[in-house]
């Protein structure tokens, strides 16, 4: 639909390489190496 609204393929690819930044650092955040401390 996007395709054949916007006549090409560079605002498909644009939009999902936009999409695709905020979802690899969300992933990076919560896939980086954490420890949990006791403070008993």
């Amino acid at each position: 639909v996007l395709y054949q609204h916007s006549g090409g393929w560079g605002l498909p690819i644009a939009l999902m390489a936009g999409l695709m930044i905020p979802q690899m650092v969300a992933g990076i955040l919560a896939g980086r190496d954490r420890t949990i401390e006791d403070e008993c």
